[in-house]
C-alpha cells in the first residue's frame, strides 16, 4: 500500500473510532452473558476447518435466527458435518454483503451496534447484523489458559425504540499445548485471564462505513472520478478485511484451512523458557490470520 492510501486509511480509523464511540454513547445498553461451548472433536476428525484449534469464533446473528438454533442442536448433538455447514451457511450472506455494491447509511442508521467483552477487554466492536438468517462472525486467538463462561460479556447498543436485538454464541477449542506453553500459561493468575484471547485489531465495518460517506461526496462529480471512488471504497474494504480476522472467515467459505491442530513450539516457534502468555497468542493469532498457502 501506497503511503498515502496508508495514511488515508489510518485517519479513516481514526474517525471511524471517534463517530463509533460517540454513538454507542447516545444509546441504551444492554448486557448479557453469551452460550460458550467447548468443542471436543472426535481424534480422527481431519476437516473440521470452521474453529481451528487455539480460537474462540463468536456468531452473531438477530434474534431468533433458525440456523442459530440449529447450530446449537448441532453442537449440542455433536454432529460436527452439521455444525460446519451451517456456518457456513450463516457467515456466506455477510460475506456476499460485504463484497456487493456499496451502500451510504451512517452508523447512526444501525438499529443495534453490538461488542463482546471478556472481563475488562472488549474483543470486538461495531457487530451489527442486517440478515435475518446472516450473521457476522469474529475469531479470536486463544492461549489455552483458564477462562470462564461468566466472564464474558455481551454488550448492545440500541437506539430508542428499536426491536432488533442480536445474540452471539461462542465456540471455543483448546489448542494443543507443548509442555512450554503450559508451563508459559501456568505463570497467568486466574484474575488476570483475559490475556489468554487476543482483541479484534481493527474496526472493519465502522471504518468500512467511513470510506462509504467519504466517496459519497465525490459521486456526484464525473463518471471517472466516481468510477475511481468506488474502486478505492472497495480497496479499503478489502484492506481492512485483511487486517482483521475477517480474512479468516473468508478462507472458511473457500475451505481453505483442515483446522488441524499445531503443536507451536515444534513449528519454528520463537518461544522460550522467559515466553509470556502474549508472545504465544501472538503466534496464535498469527497462525489464524496466515495465508493458506501450503494448507
Amino acid at each position: 500500500m501506497k503511503k498515502s492510501e496508508s495514511t488515508m486509511l489510518n485517519q479513516a480509523l481514526l474517525k471511524g473510532l471517534i463517530d463509533y464511540e460517540r454513538e454507542v454513547g447516545q444509546r441504551e445498553v444492554e448486557f448479557s452473558v453469551p452460550q460458550l461451548f467447548d468443542l471436543k472433536l472426535p481424534k480422527d476428525l481431519n476437516d473440521f476447518n470452521v474453529v481451528p484449534d487455539g480460537s474462540i469464533l463468536a456468531i452473531v446473528t438477530k434474534k431468533g435466527s433458525s440456523l442459530l438454533k440449529r447450530l446449537i442442536e448441532a453442537i449440542k448433538s455433536k454432529d460436527f458435518k452439521l455444525i460446519v455447514e451451517i456456518i457456513k451457511d450463516l457467515i456466506k450472506g455477510y460475506i456476499d454483503n460485504l463484497s456487493s455494491d456499496l451502500d451510504t447509511n451512517g452508523i447512526a442508521n444501525v438499529p443495534v451496534l453490538a461488542e463482546i467483552r471478556y472481563g475488562s477487554k472488549t474483543l470486538a466492536r461495531g457487530l451489527s447484523v442486517d440478515l435475518d438468517e446472516g450473521a457476522i462472525t469474529s475469531v479470536f486467538a486463544y492461549a489455552g489458559g483458564k477462562i470462564k463462561e461468566a466472564d464474558f460479556k455481551f454488550v448492545q447498543f440500541k437506539k430508542a425504540n428499536e426491536n432488533a436485538d442480536l445474540e452471539v454464541i461462542l465456540l471455543k477449542r483448546d489448542p494443543e499445548l507443548s509442555e512450554l506453553e503450559k508451563q508459559i500459561l501456568s505463570r497467568v493468575p486466574a484474575s488476570e485471564a483475559e490475556v489468554n484471547i487476543s482483541e479484534e485489531r481493527a474496526l472493519a465495518k465502522v471504518v468500512v462505513e467511513f470510506a462509504k460517506r467519504a466517496v459519497k461526496k465525490v459521486v456526484e462529480t464525473t463518471p471517472q472520478m466516481k468510477k475511481t471512488a468506488m474502486e478505492y471504497a472497495k480497496e479499503i474494504t478489502k484492506t481492512v478485511a485483511v487486517e482483521t480476522i475477517m480474512e479468516f472467515t473468508k478462507q472458511i467459505m473457500q475451505g481453505g484451512r483442515n483446522g488441524k491442530g499445531q503443536n507451536l513450539t515444534k513449528e519454528s516457534s520463537p518461544l522460550n523458557e522467559n515466553s509470556t502468555v502474549h508472545d504465544l497468542l501472538e503466534i496464535r493469532r498469527a497462525a489464524l490470520l496466515s495465508s493458506k498457502k501450503g494448507k
